[in-house]
Parts: C-alpha cells; structure tokens; sequence
C-alpha cells in the first residue's frame, strides 16, 4: 500500500517539477474562494444577495479591472467538499471564469478544499464515502472546528486509497485539464489534534504497513522491544491521560505515531502534485499550513513543513504577529516564517495591514505576494505605494538567495518530540538573533549534508540528534566552521533515547557527567566556555525573562495583541556575542543599528541587496553606519539607495578598508533597500 517511507527521514529521491513562472515573483488578487453551495448552507446571506454576488464575480468587467490594476494572478473558487456532482455547476462557471483570465492575459489560481467532505450531498453522489472519513478512537466522524456551526463538515481519511482516486479523477482532472488552472490553493491542510486523530481501521492498517515498511525485524526490536506490529494500535487519550499535557514524547510508538501523520500528510501532497503535473507540469501548488509560530506543528496537525513543501512554490501562513515593536522592547514579526519559505524555495503568503507589514514582506519574502490592488479595497492605498516599488524594482527582488554567516537548525526528532522547551529556546535564540541583527538562516535535517555556505552553526537546545548529525557536525568544525550550542543539546539520540555522556561533550569542553536535577533548558555547566580556539562556544541556558511566562508560553499564534508573544531572552545580547564570536569576530555585514530595525541580506550575480525594516512607529533612525565585507573578487562600482518613503534613487559615498566597503545610510522611516553594485 505504501510505496516509500524514504520522506521520514528527508531522503525523498522524488525530485518534484517546479512552475519555473513562479520564480519571477507574485502578485496575486481576484476574488472570494467560496462556491456558491457552500454560501448558501452556510448560512448568514440571503439567497438572492448571495447570487448576486456570485455572478458579479464571474463577470468579465471584474476581470478587466483586476488586469489593469497590475493583479496578475486571479484567485477563484474551485472545489469546497461537497462533492463532484454538487459543485458541477459551479465548475462549469470556472471554466467560463478561466477563459476570461487568461483571454486578459492572468494566471488563474483556484481553492481546492483538503479536509472536507459534506456527508449530505457527498454521500449521495458516492456511498462508498461513508468508508472514506476520518474516525476518532470511539468511531465518531472527526470535524473541522470552525466556529462550533459547521459540524457538516467531516474530515477525509488521506491514506483511503479510493477516496485518493476519487480526488485525482474527479477534482484534480477537472480543475487543471478542464478548468486550466494555473495554480492550486489546498486549503484546511492540516490534521486535528490529538485526541482527534485518524483511528479509522483502513489508517490504522496503512500505519502499521507504514512500520514494517519502515524498520526490519532487527530494528523493530530495538524500536519497541517487539517485532508484532500487526497489532500497535495509535495512542489512545482520556481524561487522566491528556495529550496536551505531554512536555516530552518518549513512548516510541506516539514518536512513530507523530511521524505517520507527518509522513502522511506530504505523501498525499506528493501524489495530488505529481498527478497534476502530470497533466500540465507548469500547475504551481499552494498550501495553508502557516508557518514557525512557537508550537509543536508536527504533534499537534501532523506537519512538518520540510517534508511537505518540496512538492509546492507557496505557502500561506495565516499567524497574526503583526509587525511592531511594543513598549517593553520587542520585535514582532513574521521574520521565521518568511526565513524557512527561503529555505525551502517557497514563497510565504501572508495577510497585511500596515506599511511595516508591507515592509517585511519584501524584506524578507522577496515579493509582493497576495495583495488588493482594485480601488475601494481595502488599504488600497498602502497595497499601491508597495506595489509601485516592487514593479520598479522587481529585478532586485526575484531569483536572489540569501547571504547569512550563521545557520539555526530545527531538527525534526528535537522539535517534534518535545512539546514546549523546544520551541521555546529555539525561538527566544530566533529572538536574539533577529534583534542583535545577525544574518542567520532557519535551517532543517535536509540542509545538514553540505553547511559550506555558512560560518556557525547555531544549535539552541536541539536536545536529540542523531548520530548522523554530530559526525556532520564534527565535520565542519573540523574544516573551520563555528559552532554555538546551548542547554542540554546532544543529551539524547534522535529517538530520545538518553546517551551515556552528552553526544557533543568532545567538542564542547565539558567533561562529560550528568548533572542532575537541572531545569529544562540549562545545561551542562555553569557559565560560557569556549573551545576550538574560540570558535566552539557553549552557553548553558537561555534566559527567559520571567519564568512563568516561559513555563506556560504556547507560542506567538495569537500575536502580542492578545495573550502569545515572542520572547526576547535577557542575555540575548550574550547569544548575539556568541555567534559573532564563533564567525571570527565579526559578520559579513555590520551596522549600527537599535533593535527595534531587522536586516536581511540577500545577493544576485554580482549585486549585494540590504533590506532595513523599521518596526517601531513613529522612530525614524539617521546616519545609519555599515561595514559590509565583499567576496575577494569584488570591487564596488556603486551604492544605491531607493525606499516607497522618498522618489528616486540616491547614490550613496563609499570607503574601502581592504575586503570591507563602508558606508552611512542617511535615514531609515520604514523600509530602505540598498544596492551595492560591484564587478569581479
């Protein structure tokens, strides 16, 4: 039933095709995503307003003024759940709709809903289905949980062969041969949380085929003691034992339950995507599983983003974290989840509201991505000055890569076996970072074979490793690479198995016995120690500013306006130190900068691009001071500097030191991009 189980451990040899259109950046706008049948049952509309509404967005006049408005990419309504049959009629308009796009000279992007199935018309059309949703332990149908009204809405089992074939055939085939879309918007792309998890006889079936397939006899029985897994059966939850209450998973069949979900998910991803490519290799994917917000993704909705994101160009990730700097000095952004859609060569779609928003995004998403640029929309304004800067500039933006001296890795068996502290160290040291302005990467499991493009490797309480990781590790500072690591990292294998010393005791300096009694977070000694001629450096804890804070934080989901936050730790100065000092002394760019501005650099062909993001309202800075180090073949011709705050580009005055260029940025409002030309 399962034909690889090689994406658990990041070693997919599919290599997926990629829309190449994409690359050339992102403006997308259009139109509501919901078909008409599920306006109406949804309720809260008259029939004839609804209607209207409806055909008004189908209308050729709307159409014209998405193109002229500079949209380029026209989002529409696609496929919602309740069935083929149900939504015929709606799709017969899609492919007038389609027609109309692309006439005008737009791609067309269309919703295609994961996670629902309308028993009341689905049912009818395909009884089949009542075998083909997802059931918890107790044999109820599991829901999405929108709002506590739409208990109509059940939930897809994703390993259901038939229910796989039914999408392909029936929704796939219709929307990207029949419809032409260009781009397909999977939506609700994530699983329940526990205890609502998929205990349906055909899953619990593939997930133990998922074991054997996975591990031989010899590892079964290091694994579970066992070898019998025709009979594991996924955890099971009650009152007493409440799985939100778990802080780290060690029972390995929960790990391995974990795993599934993930591995399942991208599985279903990797299929639908190589179906519709098939059909029309330049069909471009988009998925909504939101980004790094300071939770457990993989326990809690079984994702892990690395594992699916290779098989699509875009994710949307829908966390608040509205861009600010509030009045206790700290920086809220979107900044990690922006940093891992670099990483994974996705752009990252995401709602905004505020200059610094727009700002951000540019910075650090490198395009303009989803935006209204219709008049009488909202924040048209705001959406037009962005978007006239990214037009004039967009050259700057599109096909660049990122030139960041350190490396920050999640690694999935740390991150997705600990429920709290984990997430917890990985993004105070995140916090640090963004603030102290040292360029970093988010870096996973996948990136670990070649760290030659970086000068540290920053390891923040990555607890289990595996043992292919430290000899990696070991390798690259044996070649001259830094390396910071914090609290109890290297203290387990990547099962979470306890080693006999820290796995990194040899590198670290320290000597090796366990300190008992130690709170999560803290490590091995009491204070920094250095090794390596300064280029290995342990710090044993990050320090969160209040305890309590830390001990209850669930993340940044709700953003700082309500209860989450981030978190900046005390010695976050102290973590900046460290990086900088393990890169030799200093980064590749310097600026004098406070820590309410973020800073992204980027390169393309001989172009060096500084982005600043000013994130404190109504602070302007002045006479910004950078010392930029250029590749030894380089040597500048110019420095230019363009901002949506002021028209125009202005040369900047620059001085050499030997490989380091020095210049002022004269004033930063809110967001200033920099341009330093050179030729080799």
């Amino acid at each position: 039933m399962i034909t690889s189980v090689s994406a658990v451990f990041g070693q997919d040899r599919y290599q997926p095709i990629r829309a190449s259109w994409v690359d050339d950046g992102l403006v997308i706008g259009g139109t509501s995503h919901e078909p008409f049948i599920f306006r109406v049952r949804k309720g809260g509309m008259r029939y004839e307003d609804a209607r209207k509404a409806w055909l008004a967005e189908h209308d050729e006049a709307l159409v014209i003024e998405c193109k002229n408005a500079g949209e380029e990419v026209f989002h529409t309504h696609g496929y919602k759940g309740f069935g083929y049959e149900a939504e015929r009629e709606d799709m017969e308009m899609l492919k007038e709709l389609s027609a109309l796009v692309h006439a005008h000279g737009m791609r067309l992007d269309v919703y295609c809903q994961v996670m629902t199935i309308v028993p009341e018309t689905f049912f009818a059309e395909e009884p089949r289905a009542v075998e083909w949703i997802q059931r918890d332990a107790l044999g109820s149908p599991i829901m999405l949980t929108y709002g506590y009204q739409q208990s109509y809405r059940f939930k897809p089992n994703l390993a259901h062969p038939e229910y796989r074939e039914y999408y392909k055939e029936k929704v796939l085939r219709t929307l990207v041969q029949e419809c032409d879309a260009d781009l397909l918007h999977f939506d609700n792309f994530d699983l329940n949380m526990e205890p609502e998890s998929d205990h349906s006889p055909v899953n619990v079936a593939y997930f133990r085929d998922y074991l054997r397939r996975k591990y031989s006899q010899k590892e079964l029985l290091e694994r579970f003691g066992h070898v019998n897994v025709h009979l594991i059966d996924p955890p099971r939850w009650n009152l007493r034992h409440d799985p939100q209450k778990i802080k780290v998973i060690q029972d390995p069949v929960q790990q391995e339950w974990i795993d599934y979900r993930c591995w399942l998910m991208a599985d279903w991803l990797k299929e639908m995507s190589q179906f519709v490519r098939a059909l029309k290799p330049e069909v471009a994917i988009d998925t909504n599983p939101h980004g790094l917000f300071g939770v457990n993704r993989a326990f809690n909705a079984g994702l892990w983003h690395p594992w699916f994101m290779k098989h699509t160009e875009i994710t949307w990730s829908e966390e608040p974290n509205y861009a600010d700097y509030t009045d206790d000095g700290l920086l809220v952004s979107k900044i990690r989840s922006y940093k891992m859609g670099r990483t994974l060569d996705n752009y990252m779609l995401s709602y905004t509201s505020s200059e610094r928003m727009q700002a951000e995004k540019l910075a650090f998403n490198q395009t303009i991505g989803n935006t209204s640029l219709r008049k009488g929309g909202a924040n048209y304004a705001l959406n037009r000055k962005y978007f006239d800067f990214y037009q004039a500039h967009r050259e700057l933006y599109t096909r660049t890569r990122n030139r960041e001296d350190a490396a920050l890795l999640r690694s999935y068996p740390t991150m997705a076996y600990d429920n709290h502290r984990a997430a917890l160290e990985q993004c105070m040291f995140e916090q640090a970072m963004i603030q102290g302005h040292v360029p970093f990467d988010i870096i996973f499991d996948e990136q670990m074979s070649d760290l030659s493009g970086y000068r540290v490797l920053v390891l923040a309480g990555q607890n289990n490793l595996s043992d292919e990781h430290l000899e990696r590790i070991r390798r690259f500072v044996a070649t001259g690479g830094g390396l910071v690591v914090t609290g109890l990292t290297s203290q387990f294998d990547k099962w979470g198995r306890r080693r006999s010393e820290p796995g990194l005791s040899d590198l670290l300096g320290i000597d090796g016995y366990w300190v008992s009694g130690r709170m999560a977070g803290k490590g091995f000694a009491d204070g920094i120690k250095t090794s390596h001629d300064g280029r290995v450096i342990y710090v044993p804890e990050i320090v969160a500013p209040d305890r309590t804070q830390a001990e209850t934080w669930k993340g940044s989901w709700d953003g700082h306006l309500v209860r989450g936050t981030w978190i900046k730790p005390v010695n976050w100065r102290e973590l900046v130190w460290a990086v900088r000092q393990a890169a030799g002394g200093r980064f590749r760019v310097e600026l004098g900068l406070p820590d309410w501005v973020a800073v992204e650099q980027v390169e393309k062909g001989e172009l060096l691009i500084l982005h600043l993001v000013n994130y404190r309202q109504g602070n302007k800075v002045q006479n910004i001071p950078v010392d930029l180090e250029l590749d030894t073949e380089r040597s500048p011709t110019g420095i230019e500097l363009m901002s949506p705050d002021f028209e125009g580009i202005r040369d900047l005055d620059f001085e050499m030191n030997g490989r380091r260029c020095r210049f002022v940025i004269p004033e930063l409002q809110i967001y200033d991009m920099v341009v330093i030309r050179s030729s080799s």
